[in-house]
């Protein structure tokens, strides 16, 4: 079947697109009409000349005439056009974009379907074909890269716009630009999309999203969580309501994450220490609230260990060169990394809770440490002094 449209016999004269526009009345048209014969020039000239409408605007119906005359749009959609065009002012390939964005958005297709084929990186034969093969457990997009259709990267970046719609901080026309321009320059970068449309301003971002922060910490799967994300925008829930709704965290785990997203925002929090603790808050299964506690009784046991000489200050040293902002985590890193012993940390728990009762003073504490340590050494000594004395052989008895 051959694609080339058949051009349209009826061409529509310019005045009577201006007035189906409602650009101009009927009455001005007449006039400038006669104008034009008596002084044989081109209407057009005349619109311009009266003030009616500017040369972009005149450009913009003359373009309009050609589009209906090769047949790639009709009479009904050209004054649509010009409608559209004088009323933006904008030319007339940007009143045919915003044009196919509202038919897209009107389509019965999900959401990512609907911006794939605004942006025209998919046609309504393809997506329609994909909308039938996919099933609600395998939403459009995830089926899409599956097919290989649009990358992983791409629909990354579908996703991403969708959000900026969602969260009202771009127009639906505007995310087909960014999309364009994404596919047209063959780049995966959407910053440079933001920053070339002027919406630089969207690029920083001063935390992470959800999503990020949650496949960052390695608490759910990338795979999983793009799967989330496009269930998100397609249902207009929450990301946090679609993964409670799948199981994927629980609500404590969710709440947890939600107060580091907002630490990080605060600046009292990097990226790499909100993941840990994230980490922590799943394998142990509790609050942030209650680890955060329990992180800060390991730093205060800590602190009173080194109080005490206790612990080897160049192991400190040497693995606080390797952490950053080590003093904040100081007593997990140490626990973790076997610098200090179960021992000593029940011993440094109990004095804490006996110093935190006012039963004793820290200076007492410490003491009681140093006590209990020299006491333990001259065990120790005692102990491999008796392991050093073997007993005589018979030979050596008889000697």
């Amino acid at each position: 079947m051959s694609n080339v449209k058949a051009p349209t016999a009826t061409l529509p004269r310019l005045g009577e697109l201006f007035v189906e526009a409602g650009v101009l009345s009927p009455k001005v048209v007449s006039e400038c009409l006669s104008t034009a014969q008596h002084k044989q020039i081109p209407v057009g000239q005349v619109f311009i000349k009266a003030g009616h409408v500017s040369a972009p605007d005149l450009q913009t119906a003359l373009q309009t005439q050609e589009l209906v005359r090769t047949g790639e749009v009709s009479k009904q959609s050209a004054v649509r056009l010009v409608r559209r065009a004088y009323s933006a002012k904008i030319s007339i390939r940007e009143a045919q974009a915003q044009e196919l964005c509202d038919r897209a958005f009107a389509m019965p297709f999900s959401t990512v379907g609907k911006l794939l084929y605004a942006s025209e990186i998919m046609t309504e034969q393809a997506l329609l074909y994909a909308t039938r093969s996919t099933t609600q457990q395998l939403p459009l997009g995830r089926f899409l890269v599956g097919e290989k259709a649009i990358s992983q990267d791409l629909l990354i970046n579908v996703m991403n716009c969708l959000i900026l719609i969602r969260d009202k901080k771009i127009s639906k026309y505007q995310a087909v630009q960014l999309l364009r321009f994404i596919h047209t320059y063959k780049t995966n970068d959407l910053s440079l999309a933001l920053e070339h449309h002027g919406l630089s301003h969207l690029i920083c971002e001063s935390a992470p999203r959800l999503l990020d922060l949650l496949t960052t910490a390695q608490v759910v799967s990338v795979a999983d969580a793009d799967w989330c994300l496009e269930i998100s925008v397609e249902t207009g829930r929450q990301t946090g309501q679609v993964l409670l709704l799948y199981g994927l965290v629980d609500e404590v785990l969710l709440e947890s994450a939600l107060a580091l997203q907002q630490m990080i925002a605060c600046g009292t929090l990097p990226l790499s220490r909100a993941c840990d603790l994230l980490t922590l808050c799943k394998e142990t299964e509790t609050t942030l609230e209650a680890l955060l506690a329990e992180l800060n009784q390991l730093n205060q046991v800590v602190k009173l260990l080194r109080s005490a000489n206790l612990i080897n200050e160049e192991q400190i040293a040497k693995i606080a060169a390797s952490v950053p902002d080590f003093e904040s985590q100081c007593g997990a890193i140490l626990v973790r990394e076997e610098v200090v012993s179960h021992e000593l940390l029940v011993d440094g728990m109990r004095l804490l809770d006996q110093i935190g009762n006012a039963k004793i003073s820290e200076a007492q504490a410490i003491s009681f440490l140093k006590a209990k340590f020299k006491s333990n050494l001259i065990d120790r000594i005692a102990e491999r002094d008796v392991n050093t004395i073997q007993p005589k052989s018979r030979l050596e008895r008889t000697a």
